[in-house]
């Protein structure tokens, strides 16, 4: 699937000024004529730099003379300001340039000038701009690192905007590295905001970016909706461009759903998402076109193949051979137009995705040849571009051409060398953890030193207090000298009195205590908890076995627009406080609540034998506490939600993330499967897997189901779990 990624604010500020309108026009010119006035030297830098700045989309070399005579102008004039300015655009042309060291010394340089200056709004958009650059270099640590740095400082200005923006480019980064909890938090922080102030185009931005994590994480359903209300607002506010790329979004994501349903034999359901499919990227094709848009015009012809390779491998499949041909041959006009595109602009990336599509419908239409020669073009291209995935693709379709060719040794060796890769991409996707592990570590340690220096401060404090205190005493004890008896008195009062507020002290000291102790039980496990007092850090474990549950609520989404924010939240609270109780009471272990989702897990902290058959009756639970709860709504005629419930047993990484506000999480394939037996299911069942079923099958009544496909692993049973049994 071809998603278009969200453009950050220095991306889309690009796009802005090489768009070249007629005000922007107009503007330039009236600029360039006041260059020929004779005017104050902070007058005549300003001017250079708005007219460097304007010219940075259409002409980047002029612009750069602008700036360059700017900045000269400013040193001399002592302008710091004007400097400043000049620095920042010189950083942007320096990026256009791919001059990422350039771009970050002009930055540097910005930095300090406004730091002096006290701009402190300033010096945060330059940290922003520094977050955009570490983002397009890939740098995704440095880019969250330096757009927290901006949100930082827009929050003490109060600036609810620039704190919306700056968390939506987090939560972007956050998704490109595929922690979705992450993006997804600071997605809703960003939706918050901009929901208070009417910012529709905001509104609409955090939908289609909350689609495209819905779309990642397996959720189909609800990334359509996301993308369906970005939609509405891009046509009501008449965002032509907005429109282009979310009806692209839509389109691509129907052909999965539609590669799915082929999958699962649904002929007729496929049929008509293929064809709704296209039609969702053709209209966003007339749009591109108008807008001379040609990067999207060959996105969509790509994504156009696509569908139609998908619709031609659906009659190829009902032995309907001439519809098969005909949209086989539509398939492969659409992707030689986007071909001719990409190789004129020399996009590599591109070229691989057509060549890759090209050589799977000449395999379908048995012209081996031309299959071979595309698919070794583009195994050369992704070597030369360092793309394992697309390497590891080539080595695929490569094995089942010498398989259809009858050469069944080169289609083996083919096979080992997508095997290898196949560990050497684990390896990257492990140096991306051990990354992301050293960032957090690095955000830890900031905390802690920001925590160490207001001790010390508080500590210098106490003592400067004491200092006085003394003092006070040493003089009051002078000038009470001749009152002894009177002192004496007073001596056994005060004693009293301070045994008492002691005492006193030392109560609300171990009132505070236990409370902290008792939040930071219900944050985390109890040994995990106990493990992060007394050592200061809570080790991740390695579980070879642990049972997943996940729910979702069928329908969320329609029922959350009947509601107002009081009673979702009221809903969503019974529901969920019901799951506690019940994992609770089978001694399972709550993760999280991601929305509607609710994540628990048997078998940790503490080991066990008995977690598959404790999470399938907690689940069985959830499901009759939903059903009860929901029979005098039935009646009364009023919305309700009902449950998909989805169990896999298997191994798992468990640890503890965050460092001010702690969060105790598991990872591994066996969550990812969980995810994939609710999706799969239907409202009111527990859908299991087969490994749980294998620990479970002498204690339930469970039917087969089934089989899903399932990442790396190949088809997985499905079982429906009916009832205990007396065994």
């Amino acid at each position: 699937m071809s998603v278009v990624c969200l453009r950050t604010v220095f991306s889309v500020f690009l796009a802005i000024l090489a768009m070249g309108s007629f005000a922007q026009q107009a503007e330039l010119d009236s600029l360039k004529n006041s260059l020929k006035l004779r005017q104050p030297d902070t007058s005549l830098i300003n001017t250079l730099n708005e007219l460097g700045f304007l010219s940075l989309g259409d002409d980047p070399i002029q612009a750069g003379k602008y700036l360059t005579e700017a900045l000269d102008k400013s040193v001399k004039a002592k302008f710091p300001k004007g400097e400043a300015n000049a620095y920042v655009s010189l950083a942007i042309i320096a990026s256009i340039h791919s001059d990422y060291k350039k771009a970050h010394d002009y930055y540097k340089r910005a930095i300090a000038i406004r730091s002096r200056l006290g701009d402190r709004k300033g010096v945060a958009n330059i940290y922003n701009n520094i977050g955009n650059l570490h983002d397009e270099q890939g740098d995704f640590f440095n880019a969250i690192e330096n757009f927290k740095q901006a949100l930082e400082i827009y929050q003490s200005l109060g600036d609810k905007t620039k704190m919306g923006r700056a968390q939506y480019n987090i939560s972007t980064v956050y998704w490109r590295m595929g922690n979705y909890s992450k993006a997804i938090e600071n997605v809703y922080a960003y939706l918050a905001i901009v929901d208070k102030e009417g910012d529709q185009e905001g509104i609409a931005t955090a939908n289609n970016l909350l689609g495209n994590l819905q779309v990642d994480i397996l959720k189909p359903e609800k990334a359509m909706s996301y993308y369906q209300t970005a939609l509405k607002i891009w046509i009501d506010t008449k965002n032509k461009e907005e429109e282009a790329n979310i009806l692209n979004n839509i389109g691509s994501l129907k052909d999965d759903l539609g590669e799915t349903a082929m999958k699962n034999g649904k002929k007729s359901e496929a049929l008509q998402l293929f064809n709704e499919s296209i039609q969702y990227l053709e209209n966003s094709l007339k749009i591109r076109q108008t807008r001379n848009d040609e990067a999207g015009i060959s996105e969509i012809y790509n994504n156009l193949g696509v569908v139609k390779k998908n619709l031609g491998t659906l009659y190829l499949k009902s032995n309907d051979k001439i519809l098969a041909k005909k949209y086989l041959n539509e398939a492969l006009q659409s992707f030689k137009q986007s071909l001719t595109i990409r190789e004129k602009e020399s996009d590599k990336n591109g070229i691989i995705e057509v060549y890759n599509g090209l050589g799977d419908v000449y395999r379908r239409l048995k012209d081996y040849k031309t299959a071979f020669y595309y698919t070794e073009a583009y195994k050369k291209l992704a070597e030369e571009i360092g793309s394992t995935k697309f390497q590891q693709s080539a080595f695929k379709d490569l094995a089942q051409l010498n398989a259809s060719i009858g050469n069944y040794k080169s289609a083996y060796e083919n096979r080992l060398n997508y095997d290898s890769l196949k560990d050497v991409r684990m390896d990257e996707s492990n140096l991306l953890k051990y990354q992301q592990d050293e960032f957090n570590f690095k955000e830890g340690k900031r905390q802690r030193e920001i925590d160490q220096k207001q001790s010390q401060i508080t500590l210098q404090q106490e003592k400067l207090k004491t200092e006085r205190t003394r003092r006070n005493s040493l003089l009051g004890g002078a000038i009470l000298l001749g009152l002894l008896t009177l002192l004496l008195y007073n001596r056994y009062r005060i004693k009293n009195k301070s045994n008492k507020e002691l005492t006193e002290k030392n109560i609300i000291i171990e009132q505070e205590r236990m409370r902290s102790d008792q939040l930071l039980m219900n944050i985390l496990p109890a040994s995990t908890a106990l493990e992060l007092k007394t050592t200061g850090a809570a080790k991740a474990k390695q579980y070879d076995s642990v049972s997943v549950l996940f729910t979702d609520f069928k329908n969320f989404t329609q029922i959350a627009e009947k509601l107002n924010a009081e009673e979702l939240v009221a809903e969503l609270d019974h529901c969920f406080k019901g799951f506690d109780a019940i994992t609770t009471k089978y001694g399972i272990e709550k993760i999280k609540t991601i929305g509607d989702a609710y994540m628990c897990a048997g078998g940790i902290p503490d080991v066990n034998q008995t977690h598959p058959m404790d999470t399938v009756m907690a689940a069985l639970e959830m499901v009759k506490f939903l059903h009860d709860y929901q029979l005098p709504k039935i009646k009364q005629g009023q919305p309700y939600f009902e449950v998909r419930i989805g169990i896999h047993t298997g191994p798992v990484v468990a640890g503890v993330v965050g460092t001010r506000k702690f969060a105790y999480d598991i990872w591994g394939d066996t969550v990812n499967l969980a995810a994939r037996m609710e999706s799969s299911g239907e409202p009111g069942k527990v859908n299991i897997s087969e490994s749980t079923f294998e620990l479970v099958k002498d204690h339930f009544k469970c039917i087969h189901r089934g089989k899903i496909d399932a990442k790396n692993k190949g088809q997985i049973d499905m079982y429906f779990v009916e009832d205990a049994t007396q065994v």
